[in-house]
């Protein structure tokens, strides 16, 4: 018996390699044709039951497979890309989320940022303490055994130098002038002194004639490890014999005319470094007593402003130094010209030395922190840095020591255990936190500041609470 169906229009797929066969719920001989389309979401399939072996070869049937010839029928199948979320995740889902937004809010709000600074001022009771001191060197400190003396180790540090400048003349002289030179006086004949009288003359190679300005002794001159002697010398000014420029000659050597036929003659002479100078006939500058005390006075000035800074670079900037603790000393002054001499300009040259007693501030507060410690009880603790005045008696620059007294002004305060305060803050309200902190004995000023405004209470993280203590 045949029965009448409707045949839809079946069109076969574009890409035949798409098409796949698969047993309908309709009968074990059916095909499914799924058509592909590029960039839908939605795809189609249509289950069809063959009824001819044409039509299963047209859609790629099995060859195994035999395939009714009279009928076939087509149903439409729908799918979809993405499935929905089932509405019972929904309702779940949303009200989980908004949960756990508020309680990472709380938990930001009210557990991380906030904080709380607690600042405690506390009964300050002054005092003063007076000792003497003994500040010095290791070789100055040695054997030392004075009673109720606080002993404090020092440094004794020196430099020295040497300052030249040129100072211009101001005088004007009429007539001529003598020039002078700097000699340098050596002993090379013997292992003695050899004195010479002021006057003594000493030729140049060009034959003129200078005479030495003051009496003085050559030293001996030394023998080295083949006893060969090895000349030494002294310096000394000399002013030539005859007044005239002729007289302002290059550096050279010079000979003592009193030594010649003497063994003398060759083992003691003079050379100059610089040329002599100040020589004239007239009309020239002169030097004046002013000329001479003002550029004394600008050369000293000078000469001790640059000994400061060779201290300030070898003294460890951490190191004190007490007025009455530096002491200058001027070796020696010159001149290359004297009053009334003929020059436009000539040198002054000073040399000194300083000398200082320096000490680390640090290691008498550490003694004096350890006596003070010695008065107070063991509830009690020392505030701050105390002040120190000093008064220096004697100061000895060869050993580096000083003798002196100091005043220690200082302050003591209870002692506050820092983390018991905590301890008992944590989780209180402000109310609560001020009338403990205001419970606590010599108390002066006490605050409790909370971050951020809204907090209301002391975290209960020990880690969230600041306690300053002044």
């Amino acid at each position: 018996m045949s029965i009448k169906k409707k045949v839809y229009d079946i069109k076969p797929p574009r890409n035949w390699h798409n098409v796949s066969r698969a047993k309908s719920d309709s009968g074990p001989d059916s095909v499914t044709l799924k058509t592909v389309a590029v960039g839908l979401a939605e795809s189609k399939a249509e289950s069809i039951n063959t009824a001819s072996g044409r039509a299963a070869e047209l859609f790629g049937a099995s060859k195994n497979k035999s395939v009714p010839q009279n009928n076939f029928i087509i149903k439409k199948a729908r799918t979809f890309s993405h499935a929905a979320a089932p509405a019972w995740i929904k309702k779940i889902l949303v009200p989980a989320s908004i949960l756990i937004a508020l309680v990472a809010v709380y938990f930001l709000g009210f557990v991380i940022l906030p904080k709380a600074n607690v600042n405690i001022n506390t009964i300050k009771t002054p005092g003063v303490y007076n000792a003497r001191v003994f500040i010095a060197t290791p070789a100055a400190s040695e054997g030392m055994t004075q009673v109720d003396t606080l002993l404090v180790p020092a440094e004794l540090y020196s430099v020295s130098h040497t300052e030249s400048q040129e100072i211009l003349s101001t005088g004007n002289k009429i007539g001529g002038s003598k020039a002078t030179v700097k000699l340098q006086i050596y002993n090379n004949y013997s292992t003695s002194p050899q004195p010479l009288v002021a006057g003594t003359r000493f030729q140049s190679e060009s034959g003129k004639i200078f005479r030495l300005d003051s009496r003085l002794v050559v030293p001996p001159a030394k023998l080295d490890n083949q006893n060969k002697l090895t000349p030494v010398y002294i310096e000394a000014m000399a002013t030539a014999d005859e007044a005239g420029d002729s007289y302002n000659i290059p550096a050279g050597k010079f000979t003592i005319p009193g030594f010649n036929g003497t063994p003398k003659f060759e083992g003691f002479y003079a050379t100059s470094k610089t040329a002599a100078s100040g020589g004239s006939l007239g009309g020239l500058k002169s030097v004046t007593a002013d000329d001479l005390k003002n550029g004394e006075a600008k050369v000293g000035k000078d000469l001790l402003s640059n000994l400061d800074n060779a201290l300030k670079t070898k003294i460890p900037s951490d190191y004190k130094i007490l007025e009455g603790a530096k002491n200058y000393k001027m070796q020696q002054i010159e001149s290359t010209a004297k009053v009334d001499q003929v020059a436009e300009k000539f040198t002054i040259t000073m040399s000194g030395e300083a000398k200082v007693i320096a000490f680390k501030e640090s290691d008498l507060l550490a003694i004096i922190k350890a006596q003070l410690q010695k008065q107070v009880d063991s509830s009690t603790d020392i505030y701050g840095e105390p002040s120190l005045e000093y008064t220096i008696n004697k100061a000895d620059f060869t050993t580096g020591s000083l003798t002196g007294q100091v005043k220690v002004n200082w302050s003591s305060r209870p002692l506050i255990n820092e983390k018991e305060i905590i301890a008992n803050l944590k989780g209180k309200s402000i109310k609560d936190a001020k009338a403990y902190l205001e419970s606590i004995p010599n108390m002066n000023k006490t605050s409790v500041k909370l971050w951020p405004g809204y907090i209301q209470k002391i975290p209960v993280n020990e880690q969230k609470i600041n306690v300053t203590i002044d």
